[in-house]
């Protein structure tokens, strides 16, 4: 990265990390899982698998997410929830993945301090 954007990010919103992430992630079916009418069940549904397509999305963590809300950035954010509204979503763990299952405690605790 250039150090001058990079400065400029610390300096002005306070992201001390690289901001990239990967909101979304859509894979379409592969020729294996395509299903055919004998695989649905009996009731005739195929249990909200649609095409056999997989859709990720892995909301913005915290950081990057009051960064980009920056009042610097506004026009910038606001544009980008007006095309992907979901841009807002809270982020969330299921299964506890890579930020750990009490990511948000750890966070508020940081910022209190």
């Amino acid at each position: 990265g250039d150090s001058r954007v990079n400065r400029f990010w610390r300096e002005t919103t306070g992201l001390d990390r690289l901001g990239l992430h990967c909101w979304y992630l859509g894979l379409p079916p592969s020729s294996s899982s395509l299903r055919s009418d004998t695989d649905r069940d009996n009731d005739g549904d195929d249990d909200g698998e649609k095409d056999g397509s997989i859709e990720c999305i892995a909301p913005l963590t915290d950081d990057f997410a009051k960064a980009l809300r920056h009042e610097a950035l506004r026009p910038l954010w606001e544009e980008a929830v007006r095309v992907e509204p979901r841009l807002e979503m809270e982020p969330y763990d299921e299964r506890g993945g890579s930020f750990g299952r009490y990511y948000r405690e750890r966070i508020r605790d940081d910022d209190e301090e």
